[in-house]
């Protein structure tokens, strides 16, 4: 048995490259989280990627166990975001994330018409094959560095080579999937092929040599035998095709096929002496010294010395000669003639890859925060749905509550009654309102707001006005090559692939519209209630002195009739206060309710419909609570107006000027907080519609910075193209320039230092190397996984803090929503019910009740109790469990500015 002789891959070297800035840049915009909390898990995937293919990874199985760890985070991150591939953009949103992964080609230098030795692209795919190459390269190193004498080193060896050779076969359908025009030398899919068979080739030598320690039956050896030199015997006939390959290993894999081939005869013409058949066995005695004769001639310079075993066989052959021709006398047909030796597989590449991206291999996800795209968009979609389901709920209080402030403000209540319980004095409930609108600033802390309503529309506008700027300036960039090259220019057109560009920008400017309309009948509510809020600014003593005194001959109800009264009014603010905290309900189930586990958890197989309905029964028992106040509130509704006429009646029903003055300072009250609601709604709304128009402005110069570069390539190589070709050629077979000038037109600008440029496929360019890039594989079909964008919550027409608008494929049909749905009507954003008359409308959503939360002119000698908006939600900033993301990052702050179910909110 010759000494082992083994061909071992080095490893493919990778350049640095950081995953930090695409990723964080990608999640920032698109998820709306803070991304500081994967920085860490990123860097580490950086660090890692380093430590295993920047540099050599340890040929042990801890260098393994490191690389392998490698490729299955990477497939993990692969599958939670879309990176940049050789497949060209369909313009489904998001815009794929592009990093430049550059490494270095094994066999450019033994190649006449070889590329650059290192070769980059913008694509996750090539970065996933090189590791797989990598991976089979180390485990044939392993492979052929393990103990040969001993039972455990030959399992190594077999183990190792034939995961080499499953890993080569993969790596070579993955570039028959991906590439038409392969990359680089080193993973052209024939030589791939090539190499997944040398790996089990090897693999089988491994057991053949097991078997011949083992002493196992010459029968068994001799199959073993011969199915070695079939693998090698393939493995040379597909190297020898490659030019470009080490001669070395393509001459070895034609020398062990002869020597295995001699061994299969030998060991075959051993097991024929047994069986009676000395002629035969002769015969393949002389096939096999003729086959190790050849292969000694071939391993002449080679380690791989088979002389040992040349010689054994040449003594064999003597022997059998001379007792064939003394003692058998049997017949040698020609070893042509011989019956082929049966093979026996021991080896195979057609076990599946290990599940790279199990936690025995890549440890726990550091990424398991970040679903999958696919799931974040449909959890989106079913974000939509809940909140506009929990809207009908929340506008239904809302209208009982507005129809209770109806009722009571008809009755003038509580004014009737605070007259004849306090007669002369100033009632406490106006005292304690006149005590918060002085705590909370006065007429002073609104005419300042107001003040600061135009500055920050203004910011907002310009932002518009500069992303328009922008769009236009690549419009015309894009008309002037078009009037310059004409037909050529065949790149698409400008008014096409930035129309869902411009028509988001329009929407923000819709939006922006509507806000200002806001602010404008925010200014004319609070000329309608200055002058009672003045009034409310004075002492106790100069209010005793403006309060008209009672009329002399007003008469009391009795006691009775006034403590029924009293108990129903205190009976509907507590109902009030109920409905207050079912909204804040709903709001903290609406905190807590994430679909991500459901959706996970059901896979491709999920259907979203019935995920949908299946996650909205959670606020059934929520529902029913509804529906018992709203009967609640209706019954005791009615029994507060057969009180109230029983009070009347006995007090008589002309009303006094001190009870009209003090019902208009409670009106002007509750216009107060509903305007200081407004105000502060509207402050918020902006300062939210700045972030989302920041990212807008954002998205649209990475547009036009990715038209500008991918203009600019196009135009290059049109002028190499006009340049490269004969002018007696222009106008015949080809490309059909048209006439002007060849040379290369101007340059499209240049992009801001301090912003680093997009590709035109959404990608980040990395500082040039001096490299050749090698020719993009033709385009495929683009390959669904991330799913159709997700339409966010249109609160009143106002933008959710969601990702912005896609860019759609051209031509293809929408098969889910418009990513920002039409305003609604007025009746959709109101909740159904139109504003009562001298109230503005909220900021989008339906109008809060005239009135506090938790009182209809609060509980007497109490000042009102809720939020300050007459039953808003309190901000979401004040939910423990809603951890809001720095600004900048994304999401801002819930609270519309008027948005339906206090939903002006991140849904990421």
């Amino acid at each position: 048995m010759a000494q082992p002789c083994w061909i071992e891959l080095p490893p493919k070297r990778a350049q640095h490259v950081s995953f930090t800035e695409p990723l964080i840049k990608f999640v920032a915009n698109e998820y709306q989280q803070d991304p500081a909390t994967l920085k860490e898990a990123v860097q580490e995937l950086t660090d890692l990627r380093d430590a295993c293919v920047v540099r050599p990874a340890e040929r042990h199985e801890s260098g393994l166990k490191a690389i392998n760890k490698y490729y299955g985070r990477l497939c993990a991150l692969s599958k939670r975001f879309p990176f940049r591939t050789s497949e060209p953009w369909s313009g489904t949103p998001p815009p794929p994330i592009g990093i430049k992964f550059a490494w270095d080609d094994l066999f450019a230098a033994n190649s006449l018409f070889s590329r650059s030795k290192t070769v980059a692209l913008e694509d996750v795919n090539y970065e996933k094959i090189c590791v797989l190459f990598c991976i089979a390269a180390l485990q044939s190193q392993i492979g052929a560095i393990s103990n040969y004498n001993s039972d455990e080193g030959l399992k190594t060896a077999a183990k190792n080579f034939q995961g080499a050779a499953s890993i080569f076969r993969a790596a070579a359908s993955e570039v028959h999937r991906y590439y038409t025009t392969t990359p680089s030398n080193d993973i052209n899919s024939t030589l791939l092929n090539a190499l997944h068979l040398v790996m089990l080739a090897q693999a089988q030598e491994v057991v053949w040599r097991k078997c011949v320690l083992e002493n196992r039956k010459d029968q068994l050896v001799a199959k073993v035998a011969k199915q070695a030199a079939v693998y090698y015997e393939d493995a040379f006939k597909t190297l020898k095709e490659l030019a470009n390959l080490n001669k070395d290993w393509v001459q070895l894999c034609n020398v062990k096929y002869l020597y295995f081939e001699a061994e299969a005869h030998f060991r075959q013409g051993l097991f024929e002496d047994t069986q009676d058949k000395q002629g035969q066995a002769l015969a393949r005695y002389q096939a096999a010294l003729r086959a190790i004769q050849e292969a000694d001639r071939l391993a002449a310079n080679m380690k791989f010395d088979v002389k040992r075993v040349m010689a054994t066989i040449s003594a064999k052959l003597k022997t059998a000669e001379k007792e064939n021709s003394t003692i058998y006398l049997q017949v040698v047909p020609s070893p042509d003639t011989l019956p082929f030796v049966e093979r026996q597989n021991l080896v195979s590449a057609e076990r599946s890859l290990p599940d790279f991206m199990s936690k025995d291999i890549m440890g726990d996800d550091p990424f398991v925060a970040v679903v999958p795209l696919a799931v974040h968009q449909a959890r989106k979609r079913y974000e939509d749905r809940r909140d506009e389901h929990v809207a009908q709920h929340i506008n239904q209080l809302r209208q009982v509550t507005a129809a209770c402030v109806d009722d009571l403000r008809a009755m003038n209540l509580p004014g009737a009654l605070q007259v004849q319980e306090s007669g002369d004095a100033v009632p406490e409930t106006l005292l304690a309102h006149c005590q918060e609108v002085q705590a909370a600033g006065g007429v002073q802390w609104v005419e300042d707001k107001i003040k600061n309503l135009p500055s920050l529309s203004q910011m907002c506008q310009d932002m518009l006005d500069e992303a328009r700027s922008s769009l236009d300036r690549e419009k015309s960039e894009d008309e002037r090559y078009r009037q310059q090259y004409g037909a050529k220019y065949t790149l698409e057109p400008s008014d096409r692939i930035a129309d869902p560009t411009r028509k988001e920008v329009e929407k923000f400017a819709t939006i922006l519209q509507r806000s200002r309309s806001r602010d404008e009948e925010v200014v004319s509510k609070y000329a309608s209630i200055k002058p009672g809020i003045l009034v409310m600014c004075k002492s106790p003593d100069e209010l005793q002195q403006i309060l008209p005194k009672d009329s002399p001959g007003s008469q009391q109800a009795s006691n009775g009739t006034t403590s029924t009264l009293r108990e129903l009014l205190s009976k509907l603010d507590e109902l009030r206060t109920a409905r207050d905290g079912m909204e804040a309900e709903f709001e903290t189930a609406k905190a807590e309710d994430d679909i991500s586990g459901l959706l996970l958890e059901r896979g491709a197989d999920v259907v979203e419909e019935m995920a949908f309905q299946e996650q909205l029964q959670r606020y059934k028992p929520l529902e029913a609570r509804v529906e018992q106040l709203v009967v609640e509130t209706n019954t005791v509704m009615a029994r507060t107006k057969e009180a109230f006429q029983a009070f009347a009646g006995e007090r008589g029903m002309q009303t006094s000027e001190r009870q009209d003055m003090l019902s208009d300072l409670e009106a002007k009250y509750q216009g107060w907080m509903e305007l200081r609601a407004h105000l502060t709604e509207g402050e918020k709304f902006y300062t939210n519609l700045a972030g989302l128009l920041e990212r807008q402005q954002t998205k649209v110069q990475d547009f036009v910075l990715a038209r500008q570069l991918e203009a600019k390539d196009f135009v290059s190589s049109l002028s190499r193209n006009i340049a490269a070709t004969p002018s007696e050629n222009y106008g015949s077979s080809g490309p059909a320039f048209s006439s002007g000038s060849t040379s290369q037109p101007p340059a499209a600008s240049a992009p801001p230092s301090q912003q680093q440029p997009y590709t035109a496929h959404g990608g980040y360019p990395q500082q040039q190397q001096q490299q050749q890039q090698p020719p993009q594989s033709q385009p495929r079909p683009a390959v669904g996984g991330y799913g159709a964008s997700a339409p966010p919550p249109s609160y009143g027409g106002y933008p959710a803090a969601q990702p912005q608008a896609p860019y759609p494929p051209h031509g293809a049909q929408q098969g889910q929503q418009p990513y920002w749905q039409p305003a609604p009507s007025a009746q959709q954003q109101y909740g159904g019910y139109a504003p009562q008359p001298g109230m503005p409308q909220s900021y989008g959503g339906a109008p809060p009740p005239a009135y506090q939360s938790g009182s209809y002119g609060a509980p007497y000698g109490q000042p009102p109790q809720g939020g300050p908006y007459g039953g808003y939600p309190a901000p979401a900033s004040q939910q423990p469990h809603q951890q809001q993301p720095p600004y900048g990052y994304g999401a801002p702050p819930p609270g519309p500015y008027g948005g339906q179910g206090g939903g002006y909110h991140s849904s990421a």
